[in-house]
């Protein structure tokens, strides 16, 4: 190796790192005026764990839950009540090992529960060969199939009209009675219902020729109002994950995805169907700590 290359060598990890030193004090010169979620750029980093955020005006918050993504196509109500029992910490003791062995619910096991299948029932979709080869693990349901039989079941209110926005503000953010700010409060489930074609533009239909009212569930876990045009949106975990998609999270209209109360925005022949909100651990249980 000549001197040249040698020098080349030497200098390349310096300027490297001298550029990043420089477009790192340029980025945070100007981090007031950059829209940049540094939260989020510092979890990307390792640096930081993201916590639940309760902006003190009530513009926005979040409670950065984890993705829980469906594992069988007729799962979403099954996802949508693994985020609260894992929200609220329940854990299943699993059958059969010595010593006893707790665990956070797998999809499975709160299938069961929400048809009402006990340990000990002639299937049992978490063992090996369902729930993809048996067809009674792959049923449609509701969130409180499975907040109702749990062992210790999960109390809930139930509406068919889509939460206000104060609502929406006071379950995922709510204000503390001492000190008038916002803390950290809890996430809540809503389905969407709509009709829908086969390929050939044929209403999808039961064996009595009625058109099939289909529903899907998602959780509600944070929400935004732009302070500059008032725009409204929620941060939902929508369960499923399709194309080029890393996560089953996403930012929708709080009117025209949400509420799907404004026809010239919202997806046709669709809207609300209701909402799980109020939603409380078990009775004994408590509820997480604000952080």
């Amino acid at each position: 190796m000549n001197s040249k290359d040698l020098a080349i060598k030497t200098l390349k990890p310096i300027l490297i790192t001298i550029l990043i030193v420089i477009g790192g004090l340029w980025i945070w010169s100007h981090r007031d005026t950059l829209k940049v979620n540094w939260d989020t750029v510092l979890v990307m980093l390792g640096i930081k764990e993201l916590k639940a955020n309760c902006s003190p005006s009530g513009t926005s918050g979040y409670l950065y839950l984890a993705d829980v993504v469906q594992e069988e196509g007729s799962w979403c109500w099954v996802a949508s009540a693994k985020v609260l029992t894992d929200f609220f910490d329940l854990k299943w003791q699993v059958p059969s090992t010595d010593p006893p062995h707790l665990m956070l619910y797998p999809q499975c096991r709160l299938y069961d529960i929400g048809k009402g299948a006990p340990t000990g029932c002639p299937f049992e979709c978490c063992a090996s060969n369902a729930p993809g080869s048996d067809a009674r693990c792959l049923e449609n349901g509701w969130p409180k199939y499975v907040f109702d039989n749990l062992p210790s079941p999960i109390t809930y209110d139930y509406t068919n009209e889509p939460l206000k926005w104060p609502d929406v503000q006071n379950q995922i953010c709510p204000i503390s009675g001492e000190s008038a700010s916002r803390v950290p409060g809890r996430p809540f489930i809503f389905y969407k219902q709509w009709f829908a074609r086969d390929v050939n533009g044929n209403w999808i239909q039961d064996e009595n020729g009625n058109p099939i009212l289909f529903a899907h569930t998602s959780v509600v876990e944070g929400y935004n109002e732009d302070p500059v045009t008032g725009r409204k949106t929620v941060f939902i975990d929508d369960h499923e994950i399709g194309g080029s998609q890393v996560s089953s999270k996403a930012e929708i209209d709080y009117v025209c995805r949400y509420r799907l109360d404004d026809l010239d925005c919202a997806p046709p022949l669709t809207g609300h169907g209701g909402d799980y909100y109020n939603i409380s651990p078990p009775a004994g249980t408590a509820p997480p700590a604000p952080e």
